[in-house]
């Protein structure tokens, strides 16, 4: 141990303290945080609080945590490990997921640093790479997506940079490892590491068999003739690995559906990316949040600082006349990071879908920010080395990049209105049903309810609905047909049907909140019907008119976008749907009276002397 702390530099000590810093703004931040800082109905953070419960209280981690599916659409990773933490420790969900953020933080500065210092061999340099990384403004972490981005992502890379490096098989190992879990924490890991292999491909082959003398390339045919396979065979063994632990996730969409999963909507509330205005405006964006990112809600501070020293390392890039490893390695990242989230000039006009560029873009882009950053104050350093105060440079920017980093806080602290939210309480009559459900209710029951009443009770409890909001769904999972069986049991007035179908799904419960006819639909003050936020909506087609005309189901057809969030946005494809009606709009009584027969009162929850929730029991 001594001799360890002998090793140590300023530079990791002032890792520590970084960390410390780190955590007493975090701590002063969520201890004011009575309940998730964002929105109830369809917020990110409550849905995945679902999925946290559902570990909490004994549901299978890499099972749908909102329905009896067996593929969640949140990525497992993050529930199992926060929710197990949670059962150890004795920890509400909401706690350890705030604990779990620190645990995180920790993690991605020392992967940070280490990835950045093997690159650079410069733990100075290192040190403002965290800075630039793992930003104050980020935290806290409070779902999968952050998880992989901040500790899986930079990790793979790591392992990327080590194997191209070393060219040992046990790099490849650890990267098909670290590939595989990536997958299960956040299904894009999975086909931007596919993406990426090309590009390691290339890579390989260049370095070990082209050589480059007076601006001419020059192939090593002798040597290709004899090693050709060795870079391939690490490839594949990177492949083989990473691709059999993904199946854990992956394997029903590959294999049952073929790609083709029931699930349409993540790709129908994204912009259509078929359109050139899209396509046009895509690339805007593509620049401006690489080049010219000087306005930003989270890190205006320092975004701006980076993409003024990612502008000097992108055309250093282009005037290096004499390239070291490290500079070969950097170009890789940088030609992945512009071309992969490209994929979609191919992918929508051959398949007719894409995978999410927007979330590429953000994924790659961090990375780059990492590397080009401190890639960029060498090359300064290198142009001013005949004067004393260059050496000073790499402090001075960890010092003005710290002070960035709380002013960016301090800015995210007063501006995002999610964290005023989560400083109030929850209203007391959920978290009376929360602890009720929690309490006497099975994690495997069924509850039927509108979808975003399905999702905001999820978040608090854990328990299974019959549909959620369509976004929060799993892949696999038939969502139109889900939702036109849903209508038929609230909405219709065939007892027989309503019958089969609380058999064939196995409901128990039917929860009904005050908020019920407001999830659904939009009314102005004086209580008239004037739009929609998240309906039960099924395709218009001659076969589904008739399933709602068979059992009693009134509906209007729309041409609309399906995901209320982007609802508004020209861009978003439009789909002919059909949007099914309640037979009253009776704010304690909106479903149909014939499901009645089916349905005895059991708990109610109250607040200020008002009923505004009820769980009645299904009896068949």
């Amino acid at each position: 141990m001594g001799g360890l702390l002998k090793k140590l530099v300023w530079q990791d000590y002032a890792l520590l303290v970084l960390f410390l810093v780190y955590v007493i703004f975090q701590i002063n931040l969520v201890s004011q945080f009575q309940q998730m800082p964002s929105p109830l109905y369809g917020g990110d953070y409550y849905h995945q609080m679902g999925a946290v419960n559902h570990v909490i209280y004994g549901g299978a981690p890499f099972k749908s945590f909102t329905n009896e599916l067996t593929t969640p659409n949140y990525s497992p990773i993050y529930g199992f490990l926060v929710g197990n933490m949670a059962r150890v420790f004795n920890l509400n969900a909401m706690n350890a997921m705030f604990i779990f953020s620190f645990i995180v933080i920790f993690f991605s500065m020392l992967i940070t640093y280490w990835f950045s210092n093997a690159v650079f061999k410069n733990k100075s340099l290192a040190l403002i790479s965290v800075l630039i990384f793992v930003r104050l403004a980020f935290f806290p972490i409070l779902k999968y997506r952050e998880l992989t981005l901040f500790i899986l992502w930079p990790l793979f890379f790591l392992s990327v940079y080590k194997l191209l490096k070393t060219r040992k098989y046990m790099w490849a190992l650890i990267t098909g490892v670290i590939w595989g879990i990536g997958s299960l924490s956040h299904m894009a890991f999975f086909p931007m590491a596919i993406f990426f292999m090309p590009f390691m491909f290339i890579f390989m082959y260049y370095i070990d068999f082209v050589k480059i003398k007076k601006k001419k390339f020059k192939i090593n045919i002798s040597k290709l003739k004899k090693e050709w396979y060795k870079p391939l065979l690490l490839l594949l063994v990177v492949f083989f690995i990473g691709f059999i632990i993904a199946q854990v996730y992956w394997f029903q969409a590959i294999f049952v559906y073929h790609g083709q999963v029931p699930n349409p909507e993540p790709k129908l509330r994204h912009i259509d990316l078929g359109q050139a205005s899209a396509i046009f405006g895509y690339f805007g964006t593509h620049f401006k949040n690489l080049f010219f990112h000087f306005k930003d809600g989270q890190s205006p501070w320092v975004w701006s600082l980076s993409s003024i020293l990612i502008t000097i390392g992108t055309i250093s890039l282009f005037l290096i006349k004499k390239f070291k490893f490290r500079d070969h390695f950097l170009i890789l990242i940088y030609a992945s990071a512009f071309i992969i989230p490209l994929h979609f000039l191919l992918t929508v006009p051959i398949m007719g879908f894409h995978m999410d560029p927007y979330l590429m873009q953000l994924f790659f882009y961090r990375i780059l920010s990492m590397l080009i950053v401190p890639f960029a104050i060498l090359v300064i350093m290198e142009v001013f080395s005949k004067f004393e105060f260059t050496k000073y440079i790499p402090y001075l920017l960890i010092g003005i990049l710290l002070i960035f980093n709380v002013l960016d806080f301090n800015y995210r602290v007063e501006n995002y209105k999610w964290y005023q939210t989560g400083k109030s309480p929850l209203a007391p009559y959920l978290i009376d049903a929360s602890t009720w459900l929690t309490r006497y209710t099975g994690i495997e029951d069924m509850f039927i309810a509108p979808k975003e009443i399905g999702s905001a009770v999820n978040g608090i409890s854990g328990r299974k609905f019959l549909a959620v909001r369509g976004n929060q769904e799993s892949l696999i999972s038939p969502v139109f047909e889900r939702q036109g069986d849903l209508a038929v049991i609230l909405y219709g007035n065939n007892t027989d049907t309503q019958k089969t179908l609380l058999k064939k799904y196995n409901v128990k419960y039917l929860y009904w909140d005050y908020y019920w006819l407001r999830a659904e639909f939009q009314f102005d003050k004086g209580g008239a019907l004037v739009g929609y936020f998240d309906p039960l909506y099924v395709r218009d087609t001659p076969e589904n008119r008739q399933y709602f005309k068979e059992n009693g189901v009134a509906y209007t057809p729309e041409n609309m976008a399906i995901d209320p969030s982007s609802r508004n946005n020209p861009l978003v494809p439009k789909l002919d749907m059909l949007v099914a009606y309640p037979p009253q709009f009776d704010m304690g009584h909106p479903w149909s009276y014939s499901l009645d027969k089916f349905l005895i009162e059991i708990q109610s929850f109250s607040q200020d002397n008002q009923v505004l929730a009820k769980v009645y029991e299904v009896r068949i």
